[in-house]
C-alpha cells in the first residue's frame, strides 16, 4: 500500500539507541503522493515528517515486540488532504 502510493518512499535514520534486548530507531520519512493513500488520490505533493520505531528482540535475534509512532496528522497536513479526512 505505501510503495504503491509513495513509490520515492523513503527512510533516513537520524538515531539509533539499544540496551539490553530493545532498541529504538528515530528516523524522517519521505516521499510523494503519487497513487491512492487511504481512500484519496494522489496529490502530487511531498512529505517530510518524524518516525520512531521500537523493537524488543529474542534471544534468538528476532523481533518478538514492535511499537511504532508516525506523526500521521503532519502527514496529512503537508499531503492536503487533513481537511477532507476530517470531513468523513
Amino acid at each position: 500500500m505505501l510503495i504503491g502510493a509513495f513509490p520515492d518512499l523513503r527512510f533516513t535514520t537520524e538515531l539509533i539507541v539499544a540496551d539490553d534486548d530493545l532498541a529504538s530507531a528515530f528516523t524522517k520519512v519521505s516521499g510523494t503522493h503519487q497513487g491512492e493513500f487511504m481512500g484519496s488520490p494522489a496529490t502530487g505533493r511531498s512529505f517530510l515528517v518524524h518516525n520512531a520505531d521500537f523493537c524488543r528482540f529474542t534471544d534468538d535475534g528476532l523481533i518478538c515486540e514492535h511499537w511504532g509512532l508516525i506523526d500521521t496528522a503532519a502527514l496529512m497536513h503537508q499531503l492536503g488532504i487533513a481537511s477532507q479526512e476530517a470531513a468523513r
